[in-house]
């Protein structure tokens, strides 16, 4: 049970993650939406200076159309990882297995920077990584190379 655990502490961890980039990512383009982020200390005048205002707006708010489109992807993800569900240790690797290499330890389910937890680093791959393809089916115990490094499977849950 304590390895099913830790990838549920996992997944609650990167839950957190994603939930703060949301956070931060609508409370930027909300500010970008006020102009509380312009950069424009005046000085312009005639129609050069409406101009540069009119397309500084512009720019502002496609800034903050994007963090939000970006504060809506990371939310999506947060809502596919509380749906999974850990319920059984797992001997190959497959979807949301923990794979422990020689080279680091990899969770099988969305692509997500690199996370620490009780002081050991873990790597969330998708399905869609290369290097899943090269581990996919394997067992504790079996080699794979992946661009030029050997790896060792020292364990699957």
């Amino acid at each position: 049970m304590k390895k099913l655990d830790e990838k549920r502490r996992l997944l609650e961890l990167a839950i957190d993650h994603l939930e703060e980039l949301v956070s931060q990512l609508r409370e930027e383009s909300n500010e970008s939406l006020n102009g509380r982020d312009s950069t424009d200390e005046g000085g312009f005048s005639g129609n050069m200076g409406e101009f540069s205002s009119m397309a500084a707006d512009s720019s502002r708010k496609d800034q903050a159309l994007l963090r939000r489109g970006e504060a809506d992807r990371y939310a999506q993800m947060a809502n596919v990882l509380r749906n999974y569900s850990i319920e059984e240790p797992m001997d190959k690797v497959g979807m949301l297995s923990m794979v422990v290499t020689n080279h680091g330890t990899f969770f099988i389910s969305r692509a997500i920077k690199p996370l620490h937890m009780d002081g050991k680093t873990y790597y969330m791959i998708a399905p869609d990584a290369p290097i899943y393809g090269s581990m996919l089916g394997l067992r504790k115990g079996d080699k794979f190379s992946f661009r030029g490094i050997d790896y060792v499977i020292e364990d699957v849950y």
